[in-house]
């Protein structure tokens, strides 16, 4: 059970959070657990109300919300200390298609091989497919 000074300590937060952005401070605090607008009148127990974790692209951050890291990887947000929310996205990255140019004896070497890493037998299987085409 948190007391009112906690909440007014977590709302004094959030402020620093929103600080410099165009989120209002209603927008970063759910109620009873319902994301949205969320008129802080005080009226309600103090333990009712929970505060953002952080701010992302623009947007507020509560605890199970999903976000992606740098690399692509998929994190449910549980404890905020253990994320550096610079570097987290809602969104995940984009796919990059990259072109190698290889030459016919690289191909034959590559189409040869039966490795277990994932992107190794992709570049193997297009290797393969390359000289399927020739």
């Amino acid at each position: 059970m948190k007391t009112r000074a906690d909440l007014h300590r977590e709302i004094a937060d959030v402020c620093d959070m929103i600080e410099g952005t165009d989120l209002e401070l209603s927008h970063c605090f759910k109620v009873d657990g319902n994301k949205g607008y969320c008129f802080l009148n005080f009226e309600s127990v103090p333990s009712s109300y929970e505060p953002c974790l952080a701010i992302v692209e623009g947007k507020p951050v509560f605890k199970d919300d999903v976000l992606y890291g740098p690399d692509g990887s998929r994190h449910t947000v549980r404890n905020p200390y253990q994320f550096n929310f610079n570097v987290m996205s809602w969104n995940p990255p984009k796919p990059r298609t990259v072109m190698v140019e290889l030459s016919s004896e690289a191909i034959k070497e590559f189409s040869r091989c039966d490795a277990n890493n994932m992107y190794f037998k992709e570049l193997v299987a297009s290797c393969k497919k390359a000289l399927e085409e020739k």
